[in-house]
């Protein structure tokens, strides 16, 4: 039988390959890359209306509702204001899953009912990602 084990010689060059089109991936989620579950989609998965939150910030800790959450971050309703780049640790559940990480604030927006903090996760533990992540692979299936 004949070797017929190909070489980089034998692959034709794509030097004058163009392209005749300009290409834009879709992005479902707009510009955000990570795909979020919102607090209805949370809701539903969950069977809960809403998941309180504890926050430790400015040496006190404070009470919201998760508004959001990806892997990368969280977005938070609180009664407080917090600035941006200030450090955080966070706890809430997700089901029977406890979620306990730290974060920093990247934004802070007056909203109704408080303010809208958007956060990212500085050392989200492996379980928790997993936790995350089997949520986002059921808002996929079941959503």
């Amino acid at each position: 039988m004949a070797d017929t084990k190909k070489n980089w010689d034998d692959i034709s060059s794509l030097d004058d390959l163009k392209i005749d089109w300009d290409f834009e991936p879709e992005n479902p989620q707009g510009k955000r890359k990570d795909s979020r579950l919102t607090v209805k989609e949370l809701g539903l998965l969950l069977e809960k209306k809403n998941i309180p939150v504890k926050v430790l910030a400015l040496k006190n800790e404070h009470k919201g509702k998760l508004v959001d959450l990806s892997l990368k971050g969280a977005a938070l309703l609180l009664d407080i204001d917090i600035p941006a780049d200030t450090k955080i640790a966070l706890g809430f559940f997700l089901g029977a899953e406890k979620i306990l990480t730290r974060g920093v604030v990247k934004n802070c927006s007056p909203a109704s009912g408080g303010h809208r903090i958007g956060l990212m996760f500085s050392d989200l533990p492996a379980e928790c990602q997993k936790a995350i992540d089997a949520l986002l692979a059921s808002k996929n299936y079941r959503l």
